[in-house]
């Protein structure tokens, strides 16, 4: 067995440089660990051995040091005369590392059985609204022990009441503990606003006093309530207020015992400086306990963990690893330091798996196909026939040639559904993209003579769900479906709501306010047994994210899908979750025509779904690839493929 070479640092009086001393010789001939110490201080010198401190902070450039030399497999020791800094130092990564192995531990469900009893009953006793299921149980006192902590659980699995759960042993710890937490901040979309409050009300048995920091308060306003350090039950900041207050949350984080919550915290994964990452990361530091809570902890790659552990840790790097080393993980499912990342990051997060919740049964109803009029075939076909033809033989490695694909993709879905659509688009049209004359003239025919064939099938099943005393939400992927649709229900005497709106892309902006707003009363009136609303319709883009539905309604129709399948997945779990009463079967309808693309979408769903949930399922951190996305290229290739069957095109 090699002995491992050791090493000693010490830092001389006047703090100016780290002396490198002990097994110098192996150091010296260790090519790679000169070129990790040279990224350290550009200025090292192996033939003296010492790194320069100038202007940076001594505990982070020991901790950088500490973290090259273990990875080379070299051991450091220190002894009493090492000096003050050097001693609480390694005092403190000693106390950190027993830490961590306590922390890994118990996320294992290796705890100790008296101190989890004394848990249990701190929550029969503070949260009487809510029975925690065992996995959600270890999570929050896995969550309670270690204050800083991620969950990356599944949509449903009740990551809210999990937060609950610890905040409140936290809260009821006396004051003088050091674990004692006094207030909740959370960050997070504005969707995720309600549900927030709801679970509080369903924990506590009381509803709570809120501080929603978002358009409808004031700057001024805003800024009082933070600096005046009184917090309410719940501070609820949206992350598109996250920068311009986030001098005023860290004072508010500094008079107050925190608890900062990020919810969807994958919206933080940016970093190259995006403003949400950088305002987090900055807030993080003042707060006395910090989570994060996400389904899809690693959407584009390994090292968009990069900034949540940093959130949970900062200035630790407990990964190990610098962002440029976790992408260049992505390259291979074989890469040798992947175990050891996860090793890593292990005793800092807890995920509950889609099978773990133990659901009840799903009633997935074979694809419904339907034929459409003569009319509305010769619409699509010659559709078809102007915008795949020329696709087939094209490169679709050319980005121009798979954004000009987009597009058409775009108009061909809308064909199948309700070609009457395509009319506002042919008022500006693309060239590449504007209609025959004649074939304006078929789908204006089409709009005063005839009704969507699948407008009549989805009618149908909402019929028999409302004749069943079942609600039902229909889902549509293009906004102008869901509103010709509630359009085509009303005058059939079905009467329902729509919920979408302006989801915020990028980093750039909020949702409208009033949007939100009817949006929360809506979901809260449908999820109401006893309301007289049976119908939503809705639009997975908008609605697929912080919302649950399963309270009244378990029943859901797609009226037409798109080719995301995180999304089409996200909005099935809106209704199928945690919480569902025993011998509730949920149902879904998929609806296509026949011979169009909607049976393209249906294939490519189904195997994205088939190795998204083998990701979800098998898989410590889900790892996706750009292949689920929407309209990837396999998605246009899978088109032309189905065309070329049905037409015997060359």
């Amino acid at each position: 067995m090699t002995k491992p070479k050791k090493i000693t640092l010490s830092l001389p009086e006047g703090n100016e440089y780290i002396q490198i001393g002990g097994d110098v010789e192996s150091l010296r001939r260790d090519r790679r660990m000169a070129m990790s110490l040279r990224r350290i201080d550009p200025s090292f010198d192996p033939k003296t051995l010492r790194v320069a401190v100038a202007n940076r902070d001594v505990t982070d450039l020991l901790r950088a040091l500490h973290d090259a030399l273990s990875k080379r497999g070299y051991e450091e020791s220190n002894d009493e005369a090492a000096g003050s800094v050097l001693k609480k130092f390694y005092d403190e990564q000693k106390a950190f590392a027993e830490f961590s192995e306590k922390a890994r531990r118990i996320r294992n469900n290796d705890c100790d059985a008296r101190d989890f009893e004394a848990f249990t009953q701190s929550l029969r006793e503070n949260i009487p609204g809510r029975q925690l299921y065992p996995l959600q149980l270890l999570s929050a006192y896995h969550l309670a022990f270690s204050q800083n902590a991620a969950n990356f659980s599944v949509p449903g699995a009740g990551k809210t009441t999990i937060v609950y759960g610890s905040y409140a042993f936290l809260k009821n710890l006396p004051e003088n503990n050091p674990k004692h937490v006094s207030a909740l901040v959370v960050v997070g979309p504005l969707s995720s606003f309600q549900p927030w409050e709801d679970e509080f009300e369903a924990c506590f048995g009381k509803k709570p006093s809120v501080a929603r920091l978002d358009g409808t308060m004031g700057l001024s306003e805003k800024r009082n309530y933070l600096l005046a350090g009184k917090p309410a039950d719940l501070t609820l900041v949206s992350y598109g207020s996250l920068d311009s207050l986030k001098h005023h949350i860290a004072a508010f984080l500094d008079k107050t015992v925190s608890m900062l919550v990020l919810d969807e915290a994958h919206k933080i994964k940016n970093t190259s400086g995006g403003t949400w990452a950088t305002a987090a990361l900055f807030l993080a530091s003042h707060a006395n306990s910090r989570v994060v809570l996400t389904g899809t902890p690693a959407p584009n790659g390994y090292e968009d963990l990069y900034n949540l552990f940093e959130f949970i840790w900062p200035r630790r790097n407990v990964s190990h690893f610098q962002v440029n080393q976790l992408a260049d993980m992505n390259r291979s499912e074989d890469d040798e330091r992947i175990p050891r990342l996860l090793a890593n990051i292990e005793p800092y997060y807890l995920r509950i798996r889609k099978s773990d919740l133990h659901l009840p049964p799903v009633d997935s109803k074979p694809l419904q196909l339907v034929e459409m009029s003569p009319l509305h075939r010769k619409i699509y076909d010659e559709l078809e026939y102007l915008y795949v033809e020329g696709l087939i033989g094209s490169n679709l490695d050319d980005e121009r040639t798979r954004s000009s694909a987009f597009a058409k993709i775009i108009r061909l879905m809308q064909a199948a559904s309700n070609p009457v659509v395509l009319l506002k688009a042919h008022a500006n049209p693309d060239a590449e993209l504007s209609l025959p004359d004649d074939l304006v003239e078929l789908i204006r025919l089409f709009g005063k003579t005839e009704v969507p064939a699948k407008f009549e099938a989805a009618k149908n099943i909402v019929e028999r769900s409302l004749a069943g005393g079942e609600k039902i939400i229909v889902w549509t992927h293009f906004v102008s479906t869901l509103e010709t649709m509630e359009s085509y229900l009303e005058r059939a005497g079905i009467k329902a709501k729509t919920l979408f709106g302006g989801t915020p892309t990028g980093e750039c902006c909020e949702e409208d306010e009033e949007t939100l707003h009817t949006r929360e009363a809506i979901i809260k009136e449908f999820n109401d047994p006893e309301s007289a609303l049976r119908v939503v319709i809705a639009n997975p883009a908008a609605v697929a994210e912080s919302i649950s539905l399963h309270q009244a309604c378990h029943t859901a129709l797609y009226l037409e899908r798109g080719f995301n399948a995180a999304q089409y997945l996200q909005s099935r779990d809106r209704i199928h979750r945690y919480g569902l009463g025993e011998g509730i079967v949920t149902t879904y309808y998929k609806l296509a025509c026949r011979d169009t693309i909607d049976e393209v979408v249906d294939e490519r769903l189904n195997l994205k779904e088939e190795r998204m949930m083998r990701v979800v399922e098998s898989s410590t951190i889900p790892l996706f690839d750009n292949a689920l996305d929407d309209y990837g290229a396999e998605d246009i290739k899978a088109l032309i493929r189905a065309y070329v069957r049905r037409t015997n095109s060359i």
